[in-house]
């Protein structure tokens, strides 16, 4: 189901999906000290990021996405286009790695 509705959802012309150009937008504004933008990509991709680290590191998650988020927001620099969504997730998986191997 994921994929027929990656395959239907508009795209750029370049393969972007109208979600990633939102996501982009937002994150360019919240680089630029816009809150609010922060507060709602925060809310876009809060729950899947938090099951990440639920279901890796029980009873340190909420630290670990509190440090993906921080770390976000710094790396924007780092965010080349494509999808938003593998970007966040790169981040947090270099969080964890980080984690254990500091443990």
């Amino acid at each position: 189901m994921a994929e027929a509705q990656r395959m239907n959802s508009p795209t750029d012309g370049g393969g972007r999906s109208a979600r990633d150009l939102r996501d982009q937008e937002l994150y360019d504004a919240w680089s630029r000290g816009d809150g609010h933008a922060g507060n709602r990509l925060f809310h876009l991709y809060f729950k899947r990021v938090r099951e990440y680290f639920v279901n890796r590191a029980r009873g340190e998650h909420e630290d670990l996405v509190q440090e993906t988020f921080t770390r976000l927001l710094e790396k924007h620099g780092d965010y080349q286009g494509g999808s938003f969504r593998a970007f966040v997730f790169g981040i947090a998986r270099l969080t964890l790695f980080e984690f254990y191997r500091e443990r």
